[in-house]
């Protein structure tokens, strides 16, 4: 049995992305087992305190835990917090099928691991990361399920670098996939959340939906004004049962 007890190592590692070296960070237990894995992917605000303790938790759960810095390029905003409007409005741009790649031989990566049973990974994506989360598993990511909070599903303009809109992924889904929502997300109209919810089980897709009433986007990271503890446990519960449904018992 894993020694659930072993300390929680984190370090900086790097890997072969399809133009260059991305870093990330790696967190899990220290005890030499092979365990089921979590790609967590970062939220706009990149690989904040906040994402550092998700990640920590996921490991304490006994996942190992490799978080990329999706934005490696420099081209995402800058580092400090709180972070500055024109900084983030940077997003507004960013190149999604690039990115789909770059996730893509992330999640490749982990399941190459000899410490990571590479058949039992997950995407664990917030906001910004699970757009991509979603993104990457419609496009053959070698995950084996997606936990995805509150991703933006619907542009409000295609151009170059998005063009296509975050609905139409949901066709190509294969694995099965956690949906979680404020009711009140003020990115994410209630009436785009209910439109996947039905779009998902319309299509006979394996997924659980979560809503939260009078929540607003970002609910989980504990950072932001938007944080409300209350959903953010009840959905870190849900997302790990689901991960324990779909992965297997660690």
């Amino acid at each position: 049995m894993p020694d659930t007890a072993a300390p929680i190592a984190e370090r900086s590692i790097t890997f072969e992305v399809p133009d260059g070296e991305m870093g990330a960070l790696y967190t899990r237990r220290e005890d030499g087992e092979v365990l089921r894995g979590v790609v967590l992917v970062h939220d706009v605000y990149g690989v904040t305190p906040h994402m550092r303790d998700l990640g920590r938790a996921y490991a304490e759960a006994g996942y190992a835990v490799l978080t990329p810095t999706m934005y490696w390029r420099g081209d995402g905003p800058a580092e400090g917090w709180p972070p500055r409007t024109a900084e983030i409005a940077k997003i507004g741009g960013y190149p999604d099928l690039r990115t789909i790649e770059d996730l893509k031989a992330v999640v490749g990566a982990m399941t190459r691991r000899p410490d990571v049973d590479g058949q039992r990974v997950a995407i664990a994506g917030y906001s910004f990361g699970a757009r991509y989360g979603l993104f990457a598993c419609a496009r053959g990511a070698e995950a084996a399920a997606l936990v995805a909070f509150y991703p933006v599903i619907m542009y409000p303009v295609l151009h170059e670098n998005r063009p296509v809109q975050p609905l139409q992924y949901v066709d190509g889904l294969k694995v099965p996939a956690l949906f979680a929502y404020g009711e009140s997300d003020s990115l994410v109209p209630f009436s785009q959340v209910t439109f996947l919810r039905d779009l998902l089980r319309g299509q006979g897709k394996t997924h659980e939906f979560h809503t939260y009433p009078g929540v607003d986007h970002g609910f989980v990271n504990t950072m932001i004004k938007t944080h409300d503890p209350e959903a953010a446990e009840d959905g870190w519960r849900k997302a790990l049962a689901f991960l324990e449904t779909h992965l297997g018992g660690g």
